[in-house]
C-alpha cells in the first residue's frame, strides 16, 4: 500500500538537468538561482520570493546567510545558503545589476517588459519547474515543484548526518515533529539508498 504523503525527491542529477534546461538569458539565470536557493537553503517558496538583495548577507567567514523577514507565523530568521548555490546566486546578482532594476525590487523578480521588477508568484515558480522537468526529460509521473526542493534540502542534510535540531532550525520549523514528518515522507528508493549507504 502506497503512502499518499510519499514524495519522490529529485536526485542531484535530475536537479542538474533542471538547471541545464534553463535558457541562457537573464530569465534563465534568475531561474537557475531560484532552483539553487530553494535546493540549498530549504526556504519555503514564499520566503525565497520575498527576499531582497539586502537579505543576502555574507558573514565574513565564507558563509552566505539569507535573512527571512517574514517566515511562517510571521517569524524572522536566518537560513544558511549552502555553498552549492552561491555561484549561481552570484551570477544572478551580476546579471540583475546589469538590468538596472529598482534596488527595492525583490531579489527574484520579473526581468523584462513593463512588469520588470515586479514580484514573481508561487504559481510562476511551480509552472516553471514543471516546464523545466519536461524539457529536462524527467519521468512524466515525477512531480517537481518548489516544495519538493525544500524536501530535497532536508533529505540532503539528513543524508549528511546533520542533527534533527539543526535541520529543524534551517527549515524554520517551530516543532521537531514537523521536521520528522519531512523525513518520514522519504520514498522507498530514498530509504533504500540511506539504508544501503
Amino acid at each position: 500500500m502506497t503512502n499518499a504523503r510519499t514524495i519522490t525527491i529529485p536526485t542531484d542529477e535530475q536537479i542538474a538537468a533542471l538547471l541545464d534546461a534553463c535558457k541562457g538569458n537573464a530569465t534563465g539565470q534568475r531561474n537557475r538561482a531560484i532552483i539553487d536557493v530553494l535546493r540549498y537553503s530549504g526556504l519555503r517558496v514564499s520566503e525565497a520570493l520575498a527576499l531582497t538583495v539586502g537579505d543576502v548577507k555574507p558573514d565574513g567567514q565564507g558563509n552566505t546567510l539569507l535573512h527571512v523577514r517574514n517566515g511562517k507565523g510571521g517569524k524572522a530568521r536566518h537560513s544558511v545558503l549552502l555553498n552549492g548555490a552561491v555561484a549561481e546566486l552570484n551570477r544572478w546578482l551580476e546579471v540583475r545589476d546589469g538590468l538596472e532594476l529598482d534596488a527595492a525590487a525583490p531579489l527574484f523578480c520579473v526581468v523584462q517588459g513593463r512588469s520588470a521588477g515586479s514580484p514573481l508568484t508561487r504559481a510562476y515558480v511551480d509552472a516553471m519547474l514543471k516546464r523545466l522537468a519536461y524539457d529536462a526529460g524527467l519521468p512524466s509521473g515525477q512531480r517537481v515543484h518548489a516544495h519538493v526542493l525544500r524536501h530535497a534540502h532536508a533529505t540532503a542534510l539528513f543524508h549528511a548526518g546533520k542533527r534533527l535540531a539543526l535541520i529543524q532550525q534551517q527549515l524554520g520549523h517551530s516543532h521537531a515533529i514537523t521536521t520528522q514528518r519531512y523525513l518520514e515522507s522519504l520514498g522507498a528508493t530514498d530509504l533504500a539508498a540511506e539504508l544501503n549507504a
